[in-house]
């Protein structure tokens, strides 16, 4: 059989490469990278029709076939001799292509290809689907949590699956009910929520607040180049929210329409009660103008966010 698995959800890439090692225990498993400028078609060809000596099965994992994206082509010959194995190839080698690629559906090789092998694509999951799958699988594996802990889990946890999995696996060695302090000790927080608080802190005019998550941001060696650009996007949601508050839109109405999860929809419809679209800009402006000092190495970038803060809520 010939596999190519790709697209940018690299949990799920791997699992299904995992799952295949493990339908053949047995198998000996053999690695090319096609970045590695090396390694040929022909090489990969010619290990797949060889026998091994110690196993019956044989499994070939080639990383990056670029060939079959837009960015580079196979040779005439290579492209017949990889067409000619996918007709008659070693029934018992698995061939499996994958890696983080664009198929060309244009391409003559996947228009052929796509007859002989089988295409899996594993794309980044929207907020919609990532909730789904994310409240079926901590049902499934966490069974000392309620839906309303749940729900505030899924507010605050990444939404990469590599990180994802690696965070309910921590809960899951937790001896007791699962509840939000559990969750606030035990979970790693990604710096969009630590700025999503000191966003919240800001709106609120609570300059404690605000400079207490400033601080401990700083204290966690986060770049305010990044953390500049994380605001800014939450600032940008919290207007998209509000304009569409100002025209009439329902909660429910809003969460769908920005595809974000309904807690942090909830957090900030009743952020932006107080403040009018306009002020909200004016942020927008400032932050922009200190991206683009930051950047031309006009503004020190160790005290120019903590300034614009200063100057922000005053």
């Amino acid at each position: 059989m010939i596999y190519v698995i790709s697209g940018n959800e690299g949990y799920l890439v791997k699992s299904k490469i995992d799952e295949i090692i493990n339908d053949h225990q047995d198998a000996s498993i053999i690695k090319f990278d096609m970045m590695d400028k090396n390694v040929t078609i022909y090489d990969i060809i010619a290990e797949c029709n060889t026998i091994d000596l110690f196993a019956d099965k044989k499994i070939v994992l080639v990383e990056n076939p670029l060939f079959l994206s837009a960015k580079t082509n196979l040779n005439d010959n290579e492209y017949q001799q990889l067409i000619d194995y996918a007709n008659n190839g070693n029934s018992d080698c698995e061939l499996v292509f994958y890696g983080n690629i664009e198929i060309d559906k244009r391409k003559k090789i996947n228009k052929v290809f796509n007859k002989l092998a089988r295409y899996i694509t594993f794309d980044k999951m929207d907020s919609k689907e990532f909730n789904n799958y994310a409240k079926e699988y901590i049902k499934k594996n966490l069974s000392n949590i309620d839906n309303e802990t749940i729900n505030y889990l899924l507010s605050i946890i990444s939404n990469d699956l590599t990180l994802f999995h690696n965070e309910i696996a921590k809960l899951a060695l937790y001896d007791g009910k699962i509840t939000k302090k559990i969750i606030d000790k035990l979970i790693d927080r990604p710096l969009d929520d630590d700025v999503f608080s000191l966003t919240n802190a800001i709106i609120a005019n609570n300059f404690s607040k605000a400079f207490k998550k400033w601080n401990d941001l700083k204290a966690l060696n986060n770049e305010p180049i990044a953390i500049n650009l994380i605001l800014a996007n939450q600032f940008r949601f919290m207007y998209q929210v509000r304009v569409l508050m100002e025209y009439g839109y329902s909660e429910k109405e809003i969460t769908n329409k920005l595809k974000a999860h309904p807690y942090r929809i909830a957090i900030t419809l009743k952020n932006v009660q107080g403040i009018k679209s306009k002020r909200i800009l004016a942020i927008l402006a400032k932050l922009a103008k200190l991206d683009q000092g930051f950047k031309n190495g006009t503004i020190d970038r160790n005290i120019g966010l903590e300034k614009a803060l200063i100057e922000i809520m005053r």
